[in-house]
């Protein structure tokens, strides 16, 4: 369902820069990043839910995810491989690919920041906890666009800056690695773990 605003009303990445940007804590992210890489030893499923973890404390952020995008029967849509913070329970939902803020940002191939996304993507709208502001940053793997990684602040106590994105796009760079070790994954290997976490078939969403 579509919001009543055009979309590039939402769109304020510029924004990004224009603000102060926050006094990184250097020793926090270096143990994170530590905590990342040796957590790449270990299932790639659990390195997104360690990155999704990550840039949910490092950026100060309410809600943290990170977003892969699938095939079935013809349609693509984005599955939420990880989540951490306020939408936690939200684990494995689905959005199509044709409507919605990931597959923005893989069209456009770049960070964005959205502000009340749910003025445009009012699907957004059905989750209970609204969104302030939206910071997505996209990944790619064997030459194309295949994911993305967010992070949520959803009242206006938070705002993301030049920083969050900087710690967001760092993050992608472990979303890449855990992506290409996910494909060595059978389908139904994927499906399985639907399953055992009740996800509602491809193109639908989890009742909230």
């Amino acid at each position: 369902m579509q919001g009543s605003c055009p979309l590039e009303d939402v769109i304020a990445t510029e924004a990004l820069d224009q603000r102060t940007a926050h006094v990184p804590d250097r020793a926090a992210e270096a143990r994170a990043m530590d905590g990342l890489k040796q957590a790449l030893a270990g299932s790639p499923r659990s390195v997104l839910q360690k990155l999704a973890e990550v840039g949910l404390e490092l950026c100060g952020a309410q809600t943290a995810g990170v977003s892969l995008l699938e095939e079935a029967d013809g349609r693509r849509f984005f599955r939420w491989y990880a989540v951490a913070g306020e939408w936690d329970r939200l684990l494995w939902t689905t959005l199509p690919r044709e409507f919605s803020p990931c597959g923005t940002v893989l069209d456009r191939q770049e960070a964005l920041l959205m502000v009340d996304p749910e003025r445009y993507f009012g699907r957004l709208g059905q989750v209970q906890e609204r969104v302030s502001e939206l910071l997505l940053v996209p990944f790619e793997a064997g030459g194309q666009m295949v994911g993305t990684v967010w992070v949520v602040a959803h009242d206006t106590a938070h705002r993301f800056d030049s920083e969050d994105c900087r710690i967001v796009t760092e993050l992608t760079r472990f979303a890449a690695v855990a992506y290409e070790r996910l494909q060595s994954f059978k389908a139904d290997d994927v499906r399985e773990l639907s399953r055992m976490h009740l996800v509602p078939e491809p193109g639908t969403r989890k009742k909230v």
